[in-house]
């Protein structure tokens, strides 16, 4: 895992696969709930990415992660990809679903043979867990250096 700090958005051209942190929220209009910090985000820069990202917890409720391929542009691709850390946006990030979803997206990576993966410190923000004590060794055990977990500014 490489670890940096800046703005996650002025990173992005350098990598295959951009990781959004969610939670597992789906509104009545079928949309996964987008509503603060990266999630925001990724929300506002990918119209309509909340109801892909439904569309496919919905269809395998099981399984929370998924992966988005959306355009940039004519030669530059980018796999959006769902990390879930927290069930409802109102409570505070889940170690056992960080877990979870770190598993699944290295999984993913090894399968997909991506090699550069950017992504936020997960749960760290408005999921009000500890980088150091409690998110980073849980990183540590899961990502090489395919990852990179940036410090958002």
């Amino acid at each position: 895992m490489i670890e940096i700090t800046g703005n996650f958005w002025d990173y992005i051209k350098d990598y295959d696969a951009l990781v959004c942190t969610t939670n597992c929220v789906i509104s009545k209009s079928n949309k996964l709930v987008m509503g603060k910090s990266l999630a925001l985000d990724f929300r506002n820069r990918f119209p309509g990415i909340d109801a892909l990202f439904a569309k496919d917890i919905l269809n395998h409720p099981n399984n929370f992660f998924c992966s988005i391929h959306w355009w940039f542009s004519r030669t530059d691709m980018k796999h959006l990809i769902a990390f879930p850390t927290k069930t409802h946006y109102k409570y505070n990030s889940n170690l056992g679903l960080i877990e979870n979803s770190l598993q699944k997206l290295v999984e993913w990576t090894n399968v997909s043979k991506v090699e550069k993966v950017l992504m936020v410190r997960p749960g760290c923000s408005n999921g009000r867990l500890d980088w150091e004590t409690q998110v980073k060794p849980l990183c540590l055990r899961y990502l090489d250096d395919r990852f990179t977990v940036i410090n958002n500014e």
